[in-house]
C-alpha cells in the first residue's frame, strides 16, 4: 500500500497559509504551494492523498518561510486546531483525565498518527525523564526530511503551549533507516 495522509492535513496547511500569513511570507507561501493546490482541491476533506503530496506542502512551507518560521507555522496550525470545535473537547478530556501536562497530549500522538496516515510507518510514544520520546519507524521516503519533521516538532511545541509549559524538542533523523525520533523535555 502506498503511503497516504488525510487530505484535511494538507488542506488545512494551505488554508492557514492563505489566512494567517501576510505580506511577503504569504506571497512566497502561496507561490510555493501553487503546485499542490489543484490536486488538493480534487481530494475530499476526509479523503487520502499521497504522502509525497503532503511532503510537497511541507517543503513549500520551508522554502517560503525558512525552518524556524515553518516550525512556528506548524505550531500555530496545531494550536488553532486544538481550539477548534472538533478538537477542543478531545483536548479538554485528555487534560482532565490525565492531568494538565504535555504528556497528556503527546502520549496520544500514536493514535492520531493512525487516524491521519496509512501505510506511512508507525509511531510510538514513550515516557522519559522530564518528557516524552516519539519514535517513527518505517517512514515513507517523503517523510524522511526535515521539512516533514518540522510538522511534528511544531505539534510538540503546540502541546507544550497548550498547558502553559516551556520545553525543548530535539530531533534525530535517519533517512537510510526510515526512522526519526523526537524527544520533548519540559
Amino acid at each position: 500500500m502506498p503511503a497516504e495522509v488525510r487530505a484535511s492535513w494538507s488542506k488545512v496547511a494551505v488554508s492557514r497559509a492563505k489566512r494567517a500569513l501576510s505580506g511577503g511570507e504569504r506571497e512566497r507561501a502561496l507561490r510555493e504551494l501553487e503546485v499542490v493546490r489543484a490536486p488538493l482541491r480534487e481530494a475530499g476533506i476526509l479523503g487520502w492523498v499521497p504522502a509525497e503530496l503532503h511532503a510537497d506542502v511541507c517543503r513549500a512551507i520551508v522554502r517560503a518561510l525558512g525552518q524556524d518560521r515553518a516550525r512556528i507555522f506548524w505550531a500555530d496550525l496545531m494550536n488553532e486546531s486544538m481550539r477548534s470545535p472538533l478538537m477542543r473537547p478531545i483536548v479538554s478530556a485528555a487534560l482532565s483525565i490525565d492531568g494538565r501536562t504535555p504528556e497528556s497530549l503527546i502520549r496520544r500522538a500514536p493514535r492520531v498518527w493512525e487516524l491521519v496516515t496509512r501505510g506511512a510507518g508507525e509511531l510510538t510514544a514513550t515516557k522519559v525523564d522530564s518528557g516524552m520520546r516519539l519514535d517513527f519507524v518505517q517512514l515513507p521516503r517523503a517523510f524522511c526530511e526535515i521539512a516533514f519533521l518540522l510538522t511534528q516538532v511544531g505539534t510538540c511545541d503546540a502541546c507544550l503551549a497548550a498547558v502553559g509549559t516551556t520545553g525543548e524538542v530535539t530531533t534525530e533523523l535517519d533517512p537510510s533507516a526510515a526512522r526519526a525520533r523526537l524527544t520533548v523535555r519540559w
